[in-house]
Formats: C-alpha cells, sequence, structure tokens
C-alpha cells in the first residue's frame, strides 16, 4: 500500500496527473506511480532496506484486521502466488526444534525408572534397552510437511506468531494505520503535504479514495468474509466452511489471537483438518473439548 499512499498524496497535491479508470493493476496495485512520479518523495522499505539518504517522514502500519488483509494484499499483487503444499517454503522459513518435540515424546514412553534424558542428542547415555526402543518407535522431526494438515498446523502456527508480535516503530516519525486509510482518515497525509508547502486539494482526495476502493474491492469483500467465518466461531456459531488451507491458517490464528489461545494447544492430532466443510471442531478445540 505504500505506493497507494504515495500516488493518494502527489494526486491531491496536483504533483502527478493520473487516469483513475485505468492507474490501478488489475490486482489493485499503484507500482505505476513511479513513471509519473517525478519529485523526491517516494515509496520505499526502509526498514528492509536502509538508506541513509532517504529519510522517513511517514510510516505505515498494518493494524487490526488490515494485518490479515496485508497476506492476501502481498499473495496477490506481489508474489501471484499463495502457500501449498508445493511451495510454502518459497514464502517461510520452518525451524525445527527437536529438542522440543523430543521431550514430549520421552516424557510419554519413559518408564518410572528410566534416567533423564533432556536432548535428542544424549541418547547413547541410556541404557542400550532404552536406546534400542527409542529407535524402534521415535521418528525425529523434519522440515517436510506432507499433508494439508501438517500445512494448516504449520501455517496457523506462523500467523499466530506474526499476529502477536509487539508492534515497534522503525523509524522516528510519524506512524499511519492503514485502518485509518481505509476510514477515509487522511489528517497524516494532509500533514506531509503541509510540511512540503504542498496545497492538499480535498475534491481530488475524494476521487482518488473512490478510485483506491474499487481497485481493491475484491480483496476488502475477501476480508469481510473472513471477519464473518472468524465471528461465527468466536461466537461458537456453527457453519460450513469453503475456504484455502492458507485462508484457514489465517482464521484460526487470529481466533486464538482474540482468545489468548496459543495454537500449539489446539487438538490438532484428533482433527483431520480444522475448518474442513465446516467450523464445528475448531469451536470445540478453542473450548477445550
Amino acid at each position: 500500500m505504500g505506493n497507494t499512499i504515495l500516488a493518494h498524496v502527489l494526486y491531491s497535491c496536483g504533483k502527478v496527473e493520473l487516469n483513475l479508470e485505468n492507474f490501478f493493476s488489475g490486482s489493485g496495485n499503484a507500482h505505476d506511480i513511479c513513471k509519473f512520479n517525478h519529485i523526491e518523495l517516494t515509496a520505499r522499505h526502509l526498514k528492509e532496506y536502509p538508506d541513509s539518504a532517504s529519510p522517513c517522514i511517514l510510516q505505515l502500519r498494518s493494524d487490526e484486521w488490515f494485518y490479515v488483509l496485508q497476506h492476501r494484499m502481498s499473495y496477490y499483487k506481489w508474489h501471484n502466488n499463495v502457500p501449498t503444499l508445493l511451495n510454502w517454503d518459497k514464502f517461510f522459513k520452518r525451524e525445527i526444534k527437536i529438542d522440543d518435540d523430543w521431550a514430549k515424546y520421552y516424557d510419554a514412553v519413559r518408564e518410572p525408572d528410566w534416567p533423564e534424558c533432556k536432548s535428542f542428542g544424549e541418547i547413547d547415555m541410556l541404557p542400550e534397552f532404552v536406546q534400542q526402543e527409542i529407535l524402534d518407535t521415535y521418528c525425529p522431526p523434519n522440515g517436510t510437511l506432507t499433508t494439508d494438515s501438517d500445512l494448516l498446523e504449520f501455517l496457523t502456527q506462523t500467523y499466530f506468531d506474526m499476529l502477536v508480535r509487539p508492534y515497534c516503530p522503525a523509524f522516528d516519525a510519524p506512524v499511519y494505520n492503514l485502518s485509518n486509510y481505509f476510514c477515509k482518515k487522511t489528517l497524516e497525509l494532509e500533514n506531509i503535504s503541509d510540511q512540503l508547502g504542498w496545497e492538499w486539494n480535498q475534491h481530488r482526495s475524494n476521487n482518488f479514495y473512490l478510485a483506491m476502493l474499487q481497485a481493491n474491492k475484491d480483496h476488502l469483500a475477501w476480508l469481510e468474509k473472513i471477519k464473518k467465518i472468524y465471528n461465527n466461531v468466536i461466537n461458537s456459531i456453527q457453519t460450513s466452511v469453503l475456504l484455502e488451507t492458507w485462508e484457514k491458517a489465517l482464521v484460526i490464528a487470529k481466533a486464538c489471537e482474540t482468545q489468548n489461545y496459543n495454537p500449539r494447544q489446539l487438538n490438532w492430532q484428533t482433527n483431520d483438518c480444522f475448518l474442513d466443510q465446516n467450523n464445528v471442531s475448531l469451536i470445540k478445540s478453542l473450548q477445550g473439548n
């Protein structure tokens, strides 16, 4: 959305002339602003690609539900793809904590007379008969996801960790929440025009805003669908569900964030796939059933 915000400011202040009927791409992005922008104000990923010659004057933040929407926009506007069993590793890295997995296994099978063994790397210190039983029954985890259930659990935990991560501004500059932008609250953008000595034209701003909503209508309609499914889960309203795996993961992660419930505590082992056709098993699992 950085290029969209940039284009909004430039257009509202008369610094560029755009045909709003065809300016946005089919996926709703505003990357073409670079073809019309001939001034120093630009949109950059300064956190990922620092540039001491480019001071930050406004930070964009995907807050509230717009952090969920950010994922969809990223997949459709940038990657032109979504995470699946065949390509998930192009979107995320998976760190396997084998000792955590080992601890759960060993606690479950350990006999009272077996010694402690906190790490898989220490099994050679166990009695030989214990080692043999472990080698016969224990399968160390690997980095491969082989089923939709594997993918759903991994994506859910990944999205959840992102959702609960505290927000820390990267720069000493005002923060502009996307929730404000989509509510047509443009004070922070008008402040930029004042800072640069530009005149803000509200009529032009309104026209750009309407064009932006039209260009992103599919993304916004998707968000409303996800919110409805989420609300049914939170309110224990049993309904049918038809979502892709990555969409299911976002719904589960958001529900877990709301209820302060780590998805690792869900009954993954006793359910083939949460939100598969309906939301019943997810509702019961969140309730501890």
